[in-house]
């Protein structure tokens, strides 16, 4: 199943990789989010290609409709910026024959001529198979009777629905596995700052709504370990430019909390390489997701205030 909208540079590739994967009984289902390039005229060109229009919907919305129209046990969700590896059936067929496995797919490739931000923040993939938390729903395939189980992608949400359906998963003892093997390239990666940050912002929008109170996940928790640290930092160097020494030591706060997300990606990537560049990307992640939060609890700290009284 293809989620697109406006996908013309992408999709052909996309459906190339699916159609060399495919077999005669398999369903390609290719749902349009009210695309307004050429990109229906190229999805129309693959015969057996069943397509739906489903404009204005969130991204959920668009997964599950086309789950609903599918008739197999197992759904596989690729977006239309993904281009699938020769192999990629027989390694999720593979995978799936443990009948524990409910989920599984794995983190993207980058392409060939990636840049410096591609190389570091997406290059990174597990080594083996094993359970992890989420597998990102554009490279995602799972059992349909787990999915029901849980309801499906949450249609509320703008993003991050994939982490979301993860932890649900999860949470009803359906086992998510990553295989690295099933692999599958990502080509619509931010190429910029600028981008990579405006993605990062776009991604936190919907990270407060999957969240519980009481069991924020690692993300949450450093981003409030990275406000914490920057207030201090300010406040520090506040002290020393009306001459007053304060605590010095609390201008290494900030460089901790980076240095602490490094390496806790280094430990389970088992790979060093791009570490000074994650270290960048890393401030750029936590600014955005920072950014998000305060404008979360400022909107929700205006709606409780009283309004008022009229004269």
């Amino acid at each position: 199943m293809v989620p697109v909208l406006n996908a013309e540079s992408t999709i052909n590739a996309c459906l190339q990789s699916i159609g060399l994967a495919r077999r005669p009984s398999d369903q390609l289902i290719v749902v349009d989010n009210g695309s307004t390039d050429g990109t229906l005229d190229i999805v129309k060109s693959y015969p057996g290609v069943e397509l739906y229009s489903a404009p204005e919907r969130t991204i959920a919305e668009l997964r599950n409709l086309g789950a609903q129209n599918a008739a197999g046990e197992v759904l596989a969700f690729v977006d239309s910026d993904c281009v699938l590896a020769e192999d990629w059936r027989e390694c999720a067929e593979t995978t799936l024959r443990e009948s524990s496995v409910a989920a599984t797919g794995s983190r993207y490739e980058v392409p060939d001529r990636a840049g410096w931000i591609e190389r570091a923040w997406f290059s990174q993939r597990l080594s083996r198979r094993q359970p992890v938390t989420y597998i990102n729903s554009g490279n995602l395939v799972v059992r349909r009777a787990a999915f029901e189980d849980v309801g499906g992608f949450d249609e509320r949400l703008v993003t991050d629905e994939d982490y979301d359906l993860g932890r649900r998963l999860n949470a009803a003892l359906h086992a998510v596995v990553e295989d690295p093997a099933i692999r599958a390239t990502h080509l619509g990666n931010p190429k910029t700052v600028g981008a990579f940050y405006r993605k990062l912002r776009w991604h936190a929008t919907s990270s407060l709504d999957t969240q519980s109170l009481t069991r924020p996940d690692r993300p949450t928790i450093m981003t409030l370990l990275f406000l914490v640290a920057g207030t201090a930092t300010v406040v520090q160097l506040g002290y020393m430019l009306v001459g007053q020494r304060g605590v010095p030591w609390l201008l290494a706060s900030l460089p901790a909390v980076i240095s602490l997300t490094v390496a806790e990606r280094v430990r389970r990537y088992r790979n060093v390489r791009h570490s000074l560049q994650l270290a960048a990307l890393y401030f750029v992640f936590y600014c955005a997701r920072a950014s998000v939060l305060l404008r979360a609890v400022g909107r929700r700290l205006r709606s409780r205030l009283p309004f008022p009284a009229e004269r």
